[in-house]
This record gives structure tokens, sequence and C-alpha cells, in this order.
């Protein structure tokens, strides 16, 4: 979930590392959704958002950018546990939007 892309189902995952982490495309839809990196130390905030009639997302904002990106999941309370294990500040309470562009407000 970016501003222009919004998927679901299996087409992107979610990658931790000791670094960081990364989204990026499945082989179906590499040329859609875009791999999107960043270092624990970067990321300002994991927040839980979600958009009527879908799933939570888990979305992530960099520090002191615009810059920000969502990941439609169902585990979306466990990678909050783990991103907050890696030193990320995160916020359980659940926003809901109408629009994706509201979270770039």
């Amino acid at each position: 979930m970016a501003r222009h892309v919004l998927t679901s189902g299996s087409l992107a995952r979610l990658e931790l590392f000791d670094w960081g982490l990364r989204l990026s495309g499945t082989v179906i839809s590499r040329w859609i959704v875009p791999t999107w990196e960043a270092t624990y130390d970067q990321l300002a905030i994991a927040e839980l958002v979600t958009l009527p009639a879908s799933r939570i997302a888990v979305w992530l904002r960099l520090r002191g950018e615009p810059h920000a990106i969502g990941f439609l999941t169902v585990d979306s309370r466990e990678i909050l546990t783990l991103l907050q294990e890696h030193g990320v500040p995160v916020n359980r309470a659940i926003t809901q939007v109408r629009r994706v562009e509201e979270l770039y407000r």
C-alpha cells in the first residue's frame, strides 16, 4: 500500500533482517510493487491503519521525510512486536482512513 499502489493477497512480501526491512513484490507483481527498504533507525514509527472494508496495514513512516508505505496483512500485531524489538516506535491503535491519500497529510 503506497500512494499510488494498493495490492492485496500474496502480491507483496515483508522481510525483516538484522539491519532493517524490505517490502517487495512477489514474482508475479514485481513490475507494479516497488521494492522499499529502510533500516530500523530510519523508521519514525510503525502504526496500524485500515481503509473501509480492508485488512489492517502496518504503516511505516521514515524520520524527517514524507515517504511512507504500508503492508496489508493479517499478522499486523505480530509485525509490530518484531519491529518494537528492534527499537522502532509503534502505535497499536488502529487509524481508519477513507483514502490512502489521507495518510500523507
